[in-house]
């Protein structure tokens, strides 16, 4: 197995774990059209689960998973292909009451929550299109997306609220074939995961019960 396919694995074992072996059976790990192939052992059923990583641009993915590319640009430059997209910056630390500098790096400009929300609508309109070719003998098909930003890694869960109120990413999941969507991120310094699709069913189903003694963590 690729060391990409093992990363895959790493997210899809979020959800189907040893918790719920008893009701989910893995049987190809080599699926490409989907990443994976799950049995509904409760109904026999086969459905697929594509599993994807969430960058803002191909060069954040580069300085997140390409060993020593922050270093070989800060001796050699910046790629002709990045420039004007990255830049160098400078780091200081606090101590003492004072900032100290304490050297370089390379990075994109700061993002804001429209390029955040642009980076998860693309994904998944890119995985919407992909999800046309898929194995047609799958009874249906999930998205889990793992994001590699965390732009709301610091920020109070009240800041979801941007999620939930943005048009185009409601129109990109409301356009989606994908039965249910996972979202994988951090959070005010918390793992947290978002589900949209259908949550009647499925690992993490939540019944009408629990639906109605739950708040909004945003309010």
């Amino acid at each position: 197995m690729t060391d990409k396919k093992e990363k895959e694995k790493i997210v899809l074992r979020y959800i189907y774990n040893e918790k719920n072996e008893d009701k989910y059976e893995l049987i190809d790990n080599n699926s490409e059209q989907p990443d994976f192939i799950i049995k509904d052992l409760n109904t026999g059923g086969l459905f697929g689960v594509e599993v994807t990583d969430m960058y803002y641009d191909r060069f954040s993915a580069m300085l997140k998973e390409k060993p020593g590319v922050i270093a070989d640009m800060l001796k050699k430059g910046i790629y002709r292909n990045a420039i004007g997209v990255l830049n160098k910056h400078q780091l200081y630390i606090e101590l003492n009451n004072s900032w100290h500098y304490i050297g370089e790096t390379i990075g994109e400009k700061f993002k804001k929550y429209d390029d955040y929300i642009d980076a998860l609508v693309k994904t998944i309109e890119e995985k919407n299109e992909k999800e046309k070719n898929y194995n047609k003998n799958l009874k249906y098909n999930e998205l889990f997306i793992n994001d590699k930003e965390n732009y709301l890694a610091f920020k109070n869960t009240k800041q979801l609220a941007c999620l939930e109120n943005s048009e185009k990413l409601l129109k990109a999941i409301n356009n989606s074939p994908f039965k249910r969507i996972y979202f994988f991120t951090i959070v005010d310094k918390n793992n947290m995961l978002l589900l949209v699709g259908d949550t009647s069913t499925g690992p993490l189903a939540i019944s009408e019960q629990d639906m109605k003694k739950t708040s909004k963590i945003y309010e």
